[in-house]
């Protein structure tokens, strides 16, 4: 309401302009409602969720991000990614952003430092689109799998190495054979045989498990000469 002031000051009326605000209300209680669903959903789920505009400001987070990073939604929301994350770990990221942002899902692995020690996580990268179409930044969703890269590379050694003398057993020698030569190193490889004489006697002389500690030493000492 504005005041309609005559030439020697006194009011003479009142200009009113209204403005039917239904349709903005009914969209801000929309998304009101939408942003309490998507905390719901995204607190439920075990995983962290961020959403960040085309800015790389943070629009969202939930509570598995304020523990993996250590910081509050109140520190994070409207910030910029380096400013939250640090600028390396943005900069080790950059390819796959320029990838969502130009509208792909995209998935990868990412080391990223949390709170006391580095993880490794397992990352999507979503498009975030409107109504029209239009892209509107993207939704991130990693789940760390640390434990499960740690327990998948403890099997892989078992699998490839021989219990006693921590030497390649057959599966790891070829393992490694093959990955040599996908290199094209294959000029570069020779093969020694090695026959140890005259340890039967040592295990009818003085037991296996002497035996055992004589294989584990000779182990040692050929890693050592190679």
């Amino acid at each position: 309401m504005i005041p309609d002031v005559a030439p020697d000051g006194t009011v003479r009326g009142v200009f009113s302009i209204g403005i039917d605000i239904t349709e903005r209300a009914a969209a801000e209680q929309q998304l009101r409602a939408l942003t309490g669903t998507l905390r719901s959903v995204t607190e439920a789920v075990p995983a962290i969720v961020a959403v960040l505009g085309p800015d790389l400001r943070f629009r969202f987070v939930n509570s598995a991000f304020e523990r993996w990073r250590g910081v509050s939604r109140k520190q994070t929301i409207g910030r910029r990614a380096a400013a939250v994350l640090g600028a390396e770990e943005v900069a080790r990221s950059r390819p796959w952003v320029q990838r969502v942002l130009a509208g792909e899902t995209v998935d990868f692995e990412f080391d990223g430092t949390g709170t006391a020690r580095v993880h490794q996580l397992a990352v999507s990268y979503i498009p975030l689109r409107l109504d029209t179409a239009e892209q509107d930044g993207f939704v991130a969703i990693a789940q760390d799998v640390t434990s499960h890269r740690r327990e998948a590379h403890r099997l892989l050694q078992l699998s490839q190495h021989d219990a006693l003398t921590g030497l390649l057993n057959r599966a790891g020698f070829e393992a490694w054979l093959d990955a040599r030569l996908g290199e094209g190193a294959g000029p570069l490889l020779a093969l020694l045989y090695i026959d140890l004489d005259h340890f039967k006697p040592v295990n009818d002389a003085h037991g296996h498990s002497t035996g055992d500690a004589v294989l584990k030493l000779f182990a040692q000492r050929v890693q050592s000469l190679v």
